[in-house]
């Protein structure tokens, strides 16, 4: 990943919370393009939404059983909160 990005968040309580640095910015968006393959898959018919972060990268995060472990489950244990 070029650059740097680190924020310091807060949780839902306003307690100080994780940082967010190019990895847990990364991590969290993935859920963005394994929800562009499921409905790729349900409408194979359709078009892609390039989602730019990805670009070149989407055969890595095809919804399979895979992808839905280390992508989709439990997802929101890496929410954002700024």
């Amino acid at each position: 990943m070029a650059g740097k990005l680190a924020l310091k968040g807060d949780d839902v309580d306003w307690k100080p919370g994780p940082v967010y640095d190019e990895r847990r910015v990364h991590d969290r968006s993935a859920v963005i393009q394994v929800a562009i393959s499921a409905r790729h898959q349900r409408f194979p018919h359709e078009q892609p939404f390039p989602y730019e972060p990805f670009a070149g990268r989407e055969d890595e995060f095809v919804l399979n059983d895979e992808t839905w472990d280390r992508w989709i489950k439990d997802y929101n244990t890496k929410d954002l909160a700024i």
